[in-house]
């Protein structure tokens, strides 16, 4: 089953996916810039780290987010 095959279901899974990522996206704005920090955990101890945030921007793309950081973003996650 592909998604071609059913666009619909392929766009409903990115919606998902996009509306669940944005508030860590948005989160990781608030510890930028990248000061090496990222092993770090964040304000709660869930288990989620600074670099999960990150990473979550990073899936979003660089136009959900807002400014150059977006894109710094992605351009640095394809350098590792």
């Amino acid at each position: 089953m592909s998604n071609k095959e059913f666009p619909d279901v392929a766009e409903a899974r990115e919606k998902v996916l996009r509306d669940a990522l944005k508030p860590f996206a948005d989160a990781a704005d608030l510890y930028d810039p990248d000061e090496g920090d990222g092993s770090m955990a964040d304000w709660a101890d869930d288990g989620i780290t600074i670099g999960h945030l990150r990473a979550a921007r990073v899936a979003l793309g660089p136009n959900d987010v807002e400014g150059d950081a977006g894109m710094d973003a992605v351009q640095e996650q394809h350098r590792k």
